[in-house]
């Protein structure tokens, strides 16, 4: 006659099923074959990387006829489907959100700069690139002053396609 085993042993095994590769995974990394590394000066696939943010970066700034539609065109290969960002009064946006007609219609901005970005890889298909970058922005008191951003953007390469997953911008404090 079979046995069962009683609720708590079943959950016991089920949690060391699930814990078990855990635990090796946090022994790797803390012996540091886990942990992310630097892109080498020189990377090409860094340098690619970097040069789609400052793409984006100028984007606020590109004026012309078409400029919502280039805009978009960039946006919609570079900007993951399924993409959240967190801007830097703190909402929640989509790249549907960025992608709106009155996004993409938006005043532009002026003398945007890309200042720095540096690439951090963790494995083949995930890069978080740090970075700052400043425009001359328009306030709600109709005023026109510098404003730097600092962000961290989170890539990941599907289909062997470079696309931001996930953004968080924040204003730097001024000097």
């Amino acid at each position: 006659m079979p046995t069962t085993r009683p609720a708590h042993v079943k959950a016991l095994a089920a949690l060391l099923l699930v814990a078990a590769p855990l635990a090796v995974d946090g022994t790797a990394m803390a012996k540091g074959t886990g942990v992310g590394r630097w892109a080498k000066p020189g990377d090409p696939v860094a340098a690619r990387l970097i040069d789609l943010e400052r793409t984006w970066a100028l984007l606020a700034c590109a004026t012309g006829e078409g400029r919502a539609a280039r805009a978009k065109a960039f946006l919609d290969g570079f900007i993951a489907p399924d993409f959240v960002g967190t801007a830097p009064d703190s909402s929640i946006y989509t790249r549907s959100d960025m992608t709106s007609p009155a996004a993409l219609s938006a005043e532009p901005e002026h003398d945007c700069q890309m200042i720095s970005a540096k690439v951090r890889y963790f494995g083949s298909t995930i890069a978080v690139i740090y970075g700052r970058e400043s425009a001359m922005v328009k306030g709600a008191d109709g005023k026109v002053a510098l404003r730097t951003l600092v962000w961290t953007d989170t890539l990941m390469r599907r289909g062997g396609k470079w696309q931001a997953i996930a953004v968080q911008d924040m204003v730097a404090a001024s000097k």
